[in-house]
C-alpha cells in the first residue's frame, strides 16, 4: 500500500508540473514565439517584460517603414487572437490588445492609447495564435491574479 501511494504521489506531481507554467517560463514563450515571427521584411526590434512581468513591450516594423512601438500594462487589457477571413478563401489571425477602461491606457509609439491595437497580425497558424492567446492570458493570471476573459478551449 505504501508503494502505491509514492506512486499516486508521483503521478499528481508529474500532472501538475506538466499543466503549469512558471511566469518565466511564460514570458519566454511567448518571446520566442512572437520572435518567429521576424522575417527580411517584418522585423521584430524588441520583445521585452519588465523583471516584475506587469508590462509587455514590443518593437516592431517593415523595411522602409517607421517602427511601431507598444507597452501594455497587463493588469488593464485583454489580448485575444482574432480571426480574419480574407476573401480569397483563406483566414489568418491577428493577436490584438483591448484596452479595459480608462485607467492605465496603452501606450503607442510612446503616446498614451485608450482602444484596440494590434500586436502582431496576420499569424497563419491558428495554433500558435491560440497559444499566444492562452500564454498571456495566463501570465494576467499570474501577474494579476485575474481570471481569463475567455475560456480555454
Amino acid at each position: 500500500m505504501n508503494q502505491f501511494m509514492k506512486a499516486l504521489a508521483i503521478a499528481a506531481i508529474t500532472c501538475l508540473s506538466a499543466f503549469g507554467q512558471s511566469k518565466e517560463e511564460t514570458m519566454e514563450f511567448i518571446t520566442r514565439e512572437i520572435k518567429s515571427f521576424e522575417t527580411r521584411w517584418y522585423l521584430i526590434r524588441e520583445v521585452s517584460f519588465s523583471p516584475s512581468g506587469d508590462t509587455f513591450t514590443i518593437r516592431r516594423g517593415v523595411v522602409g517603414r517607421p517602427e511601431r512601438s507598444l507597452v501594455i500594462p497587463l493588469k488593464n487589457v485583454d489580448i485575444y487572437a482574432q480571426r480574419i477571413r480574407h476573401g480569397n478563401g483563406t483566414e489568418s489571425w491577428n493577436l490584438a490588445v483591448r484596452c479595459r477602461g480608462k485607467d492605465e491606457p496603452i501606450l503607442v509609439n510612446n503616446l498614451s492609447y485608450n482602444g484596440t491595437e494590434h500586436i502582431i497580425g496576420r499569424i497563419e497558424n491558428k495554433s500558435q495564435a491560440m497559444a499566444l492567446q492562452r500564454a498571456f492570458a495566463r501570465l494576467t493570471t499570474l501577474a494579476t491574479g485575474r481570471k481569463e476573459l475567455f475560456a480555454s478551449p
